[in-house]
């Protein structure tokens, strides 16, 4: 790749066509991405065609010290003036123009000065909104759910500049869950459209008149528009009635992280979403629309919009098409997503665990490990994992409740009732539970069977007076408020003496919140204390009501379990407090007695030299089989 260069200051020539050809060869061979500037002498470069190619190369990169010396030095041998990398010829303004990805790159290195650091989610998710500009998508309506600084909003602004380019008359509303944010997103559109770069590809005039945060137009009529989730939409809309590209409603994390405690900030999202932010839409079928967030709950945006058990057709009975994009993959996950084997994602991650980052540049796979071990297990899960609640379940695990078959008559001491009422039978409220379970001489509680189902009062009282004639409960457990109360009064009216016990709610007094009371039980269900029947047909929903719990949709199962256990387990409520070596629920004085001791060979000998069973009183002869594990 060597070339003759003129001696002195004579200027230098081609001696002819093949020479041409030779020099244009040459350039098409080198790759300045294939040098190591570490050991490279910029004095092997001879020619000034190379120089520029390698100069033009290394201003569209992070630069280290030697990346940087080299370029200086370059600069200087050829005495070569400050080479831009963002002027196009007409060809490359095409190729800008026709390419969402290139059009993400291009204008994020003339506005930052830096190249974009691309992955390969960053090439999917532009190839997915292209597909939606052109039409390719089934449905016009996507949501892509994704962990928090991952380019989402970057390339959402990208997105309307580079499709307002293609018709600038298109009208857009931008939502995000405050006004602030959405209002940022808009001023950066303005801003890349007024960019004398990407005027020189599009030929986008903005009308001067309008000076606002939340708005601008564009001579042609197009429009943006943001505003908060819940905001005021009140003649504004979105899109073009046609079936080219008209604008479309982008929905950039529409919900708090602290929605995910707030049912009605939730629930207030929904409808108006549902009930406004859809009837803003100038062609209802065909205007686009892009919700992209991270998960902070079951019954988030995303959540209330995908079809679920509640709603088989979704919240608004619409399609979406749905793409979910954790922070840590599985293999099988890459595959479906196309990712190329060369990505960071591959070499980053640990085929052994089945674990892949998904921007390894950006997080790595040790540290999200670190992450999911540290932050809150909602958070992770949740923001990070596209899931809203760990795998196994977070305050309560599924993994807890061994199953077995139904028990013996001499093991039983009695069957139970516990219910939960729900406040009404619309279809997104709480369902009413009738939980049936037996209690057994070894102090355990085993659950029978669940009936859950949307009732009316009538039929709620006849369910329960058919289920009593067929399990003879000795005690039936209510929780006393609204609904509850009035099955308590109504039941009592009947002739039959049902022995209810009213559950009271009161969490100022000291009943607490259903967070508080569920962790209070929550080493008893780990000590193996609930079993459930083998292969029953509610154990789907029950278990996965516990894997969701607090975040999810409902919680009624949850709490008649979590009643159940403290009446009838922990006695009268008289939570304990556990041993942090093994959340083993042992009174506070055999706690005491145990950390008093200064040396001790395990758990199970501390245990036993203090003479107390898993109760915390004396031990009996025989020990319990979940005792002897601890030997």
């Amino acid at each position: 790749m060597d070339f003759d260069m003129p001696e002195d200051d004579q200027e230098f020539t081609f001696d002819s066509d093949q020479t041409l050809t030779d020099h244009a060869q040459a350039l098409e061979d080198l790759d300045p991405a294939s040098i190591d500037y570490s050991t490279a002498d910029p004095e092997d470069i001879t020619d000034v065609d190379q120089a520029l190619k390698i100069l033009k190369f290394l201003k569209t990169q992070d630069k280290g010290t030697t990346e940087e010396i080299y370029y200086n030095c370059l600069m200087n041998q050829f005495d070569i003036e400050e080479e831009d990398p963002t002027e196009l010829e007409h060809d490359e303004k095409k190729l800008v123009a026709g390419s969402f990805q290139n059009f993400v790159k291009y204008m994020f290195l003339v506005e930052y000065g830096f190249k974009f650091k691309n992955n390969w989610h960053h090439d999917y998710l532009c190839d997915k909104l292209e597909d939606l500009f052109l039409g390719r998508l089934a449905c016009p309506r996507i949501i892509i759910n994704i962990p928090p600084r991952y380019s989402k909003t970057q390339i959402l602004i990208y997105y309307v500049a580079w499709t307002m380019g293609h018709a600038p008359d298109s009208e857009y509303i931008l939502i995000g869950y405050a006004k602030m944010l959405s209002e940022e997103s808009s001023f950066k559109i303005r801003e890349c459209i007024q960019n004398e770069k990407y005027q020189s590809i599009f030929n986008v005039e903005l009308d001067t008149s309008s000076k606002a945060k939340d708005n601008f137009k564009t001579v042609k009529n197009g429009k943006v528009y943001a505003t908060s989730t819940g905001g005021t939409l009140t003649g504004k809309g979105a899109g073009k009635l046609r079936k080219s590209w008209g604008g479309c409603i982008i929905a950039d994390d529409p919900n708090n992280t602290l929605d995910a405690f707030s049912e009605v900030n939730r629930n207030s999202a929904n409808q108006w979403f549902a009930n406004t932010l859809l009837s803003r839409r100038n062609n209802m079928e065909g205007t686009p629309i892009i919700v992209i967030q991270q998960r902070v709950h079951e019954n988030d945006v995303s959540g209330f919009l995908v079809p679920t058990e509640d709603q088989p057709l979704g919240g608004v009975g619409e399609d979406f098409t749905h793409i979910e994009i954790p922070a840590i993959l599985t293999e099988q996950q890459l595959i479906e997503f196309n990712v190329p084997k060369e990505s960071d994602t591959w070499t980053g991650g640990d085929p052994d665990k089945d674990e892949y980052p998904l921007w390894d540049y950006k997080i790595s796979l040790e540290k999200l490990r670190n992450m999911r071990d540290n932050l809150p297990v909602l958070t992770f899960f949740g923001q990070y994992m596209q899931s809203p609640f760990a795998q196994d379940g977070s305050i309560l695990k599924a993994s807890w409740l061994n199953s077995r078959s139904r028990p013996k008559a001499h093991e039983i001491r009695y069957p139970v009732f516990v219910l939960d009422t729900a406040q009404t039978v619309s279809k997104r409220a709480d369902y009413s539970v009738i939980l049936v379970a037996y209690v057994l001489t070894d102090g355990s509680v085993f659950i029978e069977h669940i009936h859950r189902a949307r009732l009316e009062a009538p039929e709620l009282a006849e369910t329960v007076m058919t289920l009593f004639g067929k399990y003879k409960p000795r005690k039936i457990y209510i929780e006393y408020k609204s609904s509850g109360i009035s099955l308590v009064q109504y039941l009592k009216t009947e002739s039959i003496p049902l022995p209810i016990e009213p559950i009271p709610r009161n969490a100022s007094g000291g009943d607490g919140d259903s967070i508080t009371r569920a962790s209070g039980i929550a080493s008893y269900v780990k000590c193996g204390y609930v079993t459930v029947k083998e292969g029953a047909d509610w154990l789907s929903t029950f278990t996965h009501e516990i894997m969701a719990f607090p975040t999810g949709t409902h919680d009624d199962q949850v709490d008649t379990l979590v009643d159940l256990v403290a009446k009838e387990v922990v006695q009268s409520g008289d939570y304990v407090t556990p041993l942090s070596v093994g959340d083993l629920p042992l009174k506070d004085s055999t706690y005491n007695k145990v950390v008093e001791q200064e040396e001790s060979n395990s758990l199970y000998d501390q245990l036993m030299d203090d003479g107390v069973n898993f109760r915390g009183k004396p031990k009996d002869d025989e020990e319990p089989s979940w005792m002897q594990l601890l030997a």
